[in-house]
């Protein structure tokens, strides 16, 4: 439905400006243009990247809700609802605008909400278009709610992805979601100390002495 305010220009064009939006939210992700490269290895990255989908985008207003700015995830919760469950909800007062300007935006095609709710529906428990791992959604809809209860940065992460209405193989790349916040958590102070953060800081100086 959004598309449809883009549909007039060429496709081509509107894959680009999806790459690019993609490539800013890998830096977000990332985090440096150090972690930029070590995403790039991530599973099916390269295949997200030139897919035309948005699932990094997606990951990125994860990682943005779970750090208290939840609009980008508010966004992206029309398109796949779940990172709707990484917002806090002391923070409605700045979800609400977002929700409120997508509707409006879609107003002119207010014809395909009807559609745009059967597609969702139909998403819970059924095969769509492309493989998808075959995990029944009640399954990780209970395993969501079990993360949600502990109320972890990385656990709202986690659930916001394993809570997907379909869960294809391509959606595997959101994983970089709670990845991010997890390595976010161990690079702040308080998880500088963490043995895992000391080998990342390895890491990292050794990937800058070969760029060297």
């Amino acid at each position: 439905m959004l598309y449809g305010a883009t549909s007039w220009l060429p496709t081509g064009v509107q894959q680009a400006f999806v790459l690019v939006a993609e490539l800013a939210a890998l830096r977000y992700l990332g985090g440096s243009w150090t972690g930029f490269c070590f995403a790039l290895a991530f599973p099916v990255m390269p295949w997200e990247l030139m897919s035309g989908h948005f699932n990094l985008v997606i990951a990125a207003g994860i990682v943005m809700a779970v750090r208290g700015r939840p609009r980008l995830a508010a966004a992206t919760a029309f398109a796949k609802i779940s990172p709707l469950t990484a917002i806090d909800p002391r923070d409605w007062r700045s979800v609400m605008p977002v929700a409120l300007v997508a509707v409006l935006i879609t107003l002119p095609w207010l014809a395909l909400w009807p559609a745009w709710l059967g597609i969702l529906l139909e998403a819970y428990g059924k095969p769509g278009i492309g493989p998808q791992i075959p995990v029944p959604y009640l399954a990780r809809a209970a395993v969501a709610l079990v993360l949600l209860v502990l109320w972890r940065p990385w656990s709202r992460a986690m659930a916001a992805v394993v809570a997907l209405p379909a869960f294809y193989f391509a959606s595997l790349v959101l994983f970089v979601a709670p990845a991010a916040v997890i390595l976010r958590g161990l690079s702040s102070p308080a998880g500088r100390g963490h043995p895992l953060a000391m080998l990342i800081r390895r890491l990292r100086g050794q990937a800058g002495v070969v760029t060297q």
